[in-house]
């Protein structure tokens, strides 16, 4: 799927009033927000925001505007929240082997450590090692789990593309995001961030790929601003913009022999 077509079913989907009373429909290889005001509250935002993973292309991805559910949920001054987080979580799907063997891979956001770093790099603790077949098997299955509870009646639906989750349910953001209710070695402190925390102006967690046995590879920061824009920017890696440097020194050199041979 192309992140055109990406943004823009997304952008419908969060025009839609919040009283829509069609049911969740989402891909499992989705990646979902979550929101979480820590156990003051009663309910949390899951909002989907399509496939935005590593077949991304670098750039500055606009994946709309959340502030009505935010407001709906929340209340109006949920950008100065002392205890509202967000990250984000996915999966390639459901099924691995019994023995542990996982055939799929996992998606999940890190909270930024600093106050001033830049949109699209790494800011955040990446995890030291790489996730075991069986602590990923079990991260998918909560992930999944939480996808599942998206689309169940017990959740209220409040966009095409976003519901409201109780608290208290066992695939809630919150539940899904603690350790009683594992993401493998994900923990809450590391995969939420505070809506207030840079600055007071945006929040943005980083977003990583898990697959087993594999080192963690950061794709992209997942932003939010204070208006409640969502927004998704990625830089490509320095090897990339070598890359991309070579080509375009092979082009000009194509295009100034093509130039001499028409001179000659």
């Amino acid at each position: 799927m192309k992140i055109n077509k990406i943004v823009l079913s997304v952008a419908a989907g969060l025009a839609l009033a919040a009283s829509s009373a069609s049911a969740f429909t989402g891909s499992l290889n989705d990646i979902v927000v979550g929101f979480t005001n820590g156990y003051t509250g009663a309910t949390n935002l899951e909002v989907d925001v399509g496939q935005l993973r590593q077949d991304v292309a670098p750039g500055s991805y606009n994946l709309g505007n959340i502030s009505s559910l935010l407001v709906n949920t929340y209340g109006a001054s949920w950008a100065s929240s002392a205890d509202l987080a967000f990250g984000a979580a996915g999966t390639t799907g459901a099924t691995f082997a019994a023995n542990g063997d996982v055939k799929n891979t996992g998606y999940m956001t890190g909270a930024w450590t600093t106050t001033s770093g830049s949109l699209g790099v790494a800011n955040s603790v990446a995890p030291a090692a790489a996730l075991s077949n069986s602590s990923l098997g079990s991260a998918n299955g909560k992930v999944v789990s939480l996808y599942n509870a998206m689309g169940d009646a017990s959740a209220t639906v409040v966009a095409a593309n976003a519901v409201t989750i109780p608290t208290a349910t066992a695939a809630s953001w919150d539940k899904s995001n603690t350790s009683s209710f594992l993401f493998g070695k994900y923990d809450a402190t590391l995969t939420t961030q505070l809506v207030a925390f840079n600055n007071g102006s945006f929040a943005a967690a980083d977003l990583y790929k898990f697959s087993p046995a594999v080192a963690p590879e950061f794709l992209g920061t997942i932003s939010l601003d204070t208006l409640g824009n969502l927004t998704y920017p990625v830089i490509p890696e320095p090897s990339t913009y070598a890359a991309i440097l070579g080509i375009a020194t092979l082009g000009f050199a194509a295009l100034r022999r093509r130039k001499q041979a028409l001179v000659a």
